[in-house]
């Protein structure tokens, strides 16, 4: 396969996602980033979908993914700040505050400006101890 097919398939991904037909966007970004996974670009795109469908803990290997292709793209940190913020909330929702703990540790490291999620965790500490 050719790097041509990649970029393609990452294409076709975002015009499917425009057109908000559900599966093909994932299939056609998950098989760009198999043909490229070197890609910082396609294993952001697949994050940001897996982030925009609720999907946080399959967001995460793919933000980490890119992150290692793109170590100084501060989007990506942003992307994954918000995922663990958000995984934080669902773990939460559970009940499971061990893993809320962990998920909004690792968001505040990075994102340490982020009083609203230093507030969230303080609180949890306090209701949990």
């Amino acid at each position: 396969m050719s790097p041509g097919e990649a970029e393609a398939y990452a294409l076709l991904g975002g015009a499917y996602q425009g057109q908000r037909m559900p599966a093909q966007p994932g299939r056609c970004l998950r098989t760009a980033v198999d043909l490229a996974p070197g890609s910082a670009r396609y294993q952001d795109l697949l994050a940001e979908f897996y982030r925009g469908g609720r999907k946080f803990q399959r967001a995460v290997p793919h933000y980490l993914a890119a992150l290692t292709a793109s170590p100084d793209e501060v989007a990506l940190f942003e992307g994954l700040a918000l995922s663990y913020r958000e995984l934080g909330r669902l773990h939460l929702l559970r009940r499971e505050h061990r893993k809320a703990i962990e998920a909004w540790e690792r968001a505040l490291r990075l994102d340490p400006s982020n009083i609203s999620l230093r507030r969230w965790l303080e609180d949890l500490y306090a209701a949990t101890s």
